[in-house]
Formats: C-alpha cells, sequence, structure tokens
C-alpha cells in the first residue's frame, strides 16, 4: 500500500505549532511530545525570534510561556492578536500559578491558560481541540 503525500492535507503533519518558552528543557519536552505526535513544530526561546517565526511561517497553534526576558509571554499574546496574518489559537503554559495570571493571560488573546508542569496527554488534546476550530 502506497501513501501519496498529495492527498494529505490538512493531516496533523502539515499543522504548524510554534512553541515559545525560554526554559531549555521545557522548550525540548515540548519540542519532543509535538514532534511524537506529528506536528511540525518550531521552537524558539524568545519572543522576538518568534515574532520573525509568524511573519516568516506562520503557525497554526502557538504555546508561549508568560515568564521570559525581554517580552514576556503578555505581551507576546497582545501583539499576535493585533498581527493581521495571525489567526491561530495560543496556549499559555506557564508555573505562574494564580487565577490573576490566567485572566490576565486571557485578556491579552490566549484562548487557554494551562499551568506548569502539564501531563503531555493533557496538553495534546488541548492542542487538538484548538486546531479543529475554524479559524477568526
Amino acid at each position: 500500500m502506497t501513501c501519496d503525500p498529495g492527498r494529505l492535507s490538512l493531516s496533523v503533519e502539515s499543522k504548524h505549532v510554534l512553541v515559545v518558552d525560554d526554559d531549555l528543557p521545557t522548550l525540548v519536552f515540548l519540542q519532543k511530545l509535538l514532534l511524537g505526535a506529528h506536528y511540525r513544530v518550531t521552537a524558539v526561546e524568545d519572543s522576538r525570534k518568534a515574532l520573525k517565526v509568524v511573519r516568516d511561517d506562520p503557525p497554526h497553534l502557538a504555546i508561549v510561556d508568560l515568564i521570559m526576558p525581554g517580552m514576556d509571554g503578555y505581551t507576546l499574546c497582545s501583539t499576535l492578536k493585533r498581527t493581521a496574518t495571525f489567526r491561530a489559537p495560543i496556549i499559555v503554559l506557564s508555573g505562574a500559578a494564580s487565577e490573576k495570571d490566567a485572566q490576565a493571560a486571557i485578556a491579552a488573546g490566549a484562548d487557554i491558560f494551562l499551568r506548569k508542569p502539564v501531563k503531555g496527554e493533557d496538553l495534546l488534546a488541548k492542542v487538538a481541540e484548538l486546531l479543529v476550530r475554524p479559524s477568526r
């Protein structure tokens, strides 16, 4: 049995996920988790690089940490939502554990707020859920 790659138009493999986190072990964990689920992943350690990725190769979904040097995750979320070419959902994944942090992340443009540490299967379920929603 052969598989024609041209017929896999919207498969998981074609879904591009951007991961932004300044913590290298977290970045590697998320990249391996998502690659293992057959997503195309771009992992960067700061918001400046994330904005370049969004401009050059727009993702279908972004996973963003809140606490990062330079531009924090709140600012990145609001900047992405104001970017005309960015229509992807955003998951904020953060060690910041207060309800105030979660509300601020949602107000900044995040679709979902998850606390670290997160179970891999829980994150993959949220990623899949957001990727089937119609784009905005």
